[in-house]
């Protein structure tokens, strides 16, 4: 039996989350820790979901304080980067799902 190696952590204790990286012509191109991403504006993909109720009023949220990226402010999309491994349109199912807490 091997050891698995320890998951990637921030500055603050938290896990950090591997995300997808993709060329300039958005081909798949490995993979970083979100910290790196950021730090060196790496090349990344996102989700954004805008969720409409039926008269067409736009469902709007907060963004919780820890966020590394506009903390606290309102946002329209619900969405995410895209982990390594995570297609499109799993991203953007979980992403949707956290947002609205479901």
């Amino acid at each position: 039996m091997t050891d698995a190696a320890p998951e990637p952590r921030c500055h603050d204790g938290r896990v950090d989350e591997i995300v997808a990286l993709y060329d300039r012509d958005g081909r798949p191109d490995g993979s970083a820790p979100r910290s790196r991403v950021r730090a060196e504006n790496l090349h990344h993909a996102a989700t954004a979901v805008v969720v409409l109720d039926p008269g067409g009023q736009v469902y709007v949220h907060r963004r919780t304080t820890g966020k590394d990226v506009f903390p606290g402010m309102y946002d329209v999309c619900a969405g995410g980067v895209l982990l390594a491994n995570e297609s499109p349109h799993d991203g953007a199912v979980g992403e949707l799902a956290h947002a609205v807490g479901r």
